[in-house]
């Protein structure tokens, strides 16, 4: 065996390797949708909101771990996500409402599930993912 074929074989065991222990685990594949599909209920709020020229709201049920979309259909968060919400306003019954103006502005606030947030700046009504602080 020469010294090429010997570090040829190294690389591709380090190769392996290194794809074997970084692949995501489940909890970590359903919080990233999550935060996805949490991004984009948001983002379709604010789209909705600047459409109709009406008010779109976004409704989170935290204890539950379920979102109610603008357009009224719900998904579920995992429940072992931790979900935080902050800067929203809290309804009647139990719901944090995240609303979007026809203006563009928002509310504001975040949406933390695990260790990501979902930004919405209150100002421009613009949403972002970012870290969770």
């Amino acid at each position: 065996m020469t010294l090429f074929e010997l570090v040829a074989v190294l690389a591709v065991l380090a190769l392996g390797a290194m794809l074997i222990t970084s692949r995501p685990s489940a909890g970590a594949v359903s919080q990233r949708t999550a935060v996805l599909e949490m991004a984009a209920a948001l983002r379709e709020a604010r789209a909705q909101a600047l459409r109709s020229g009406a008010p779109a709201e976004v409704l989170v049920d935290v204890e539950a771990a379920f979102v109610v979309k603008a357009d009224g259909t719900t998904f579920s968060l995992p429940a072992s996500a931790g979900l935080i919400v902050t800067g929203a306003s809290m309804q009647d019954d139990g719901l944090v409402s995240l609303r979007f103006l026809p203006s563009g502005m928002a509310t504001g606030g975040s949406v933390v599930i695990g260790r990501r947030a979902v930004l919405v700046d209150w100002l421009t009504g613009r949403v972002t993912i970012g870290e969770a602080a």
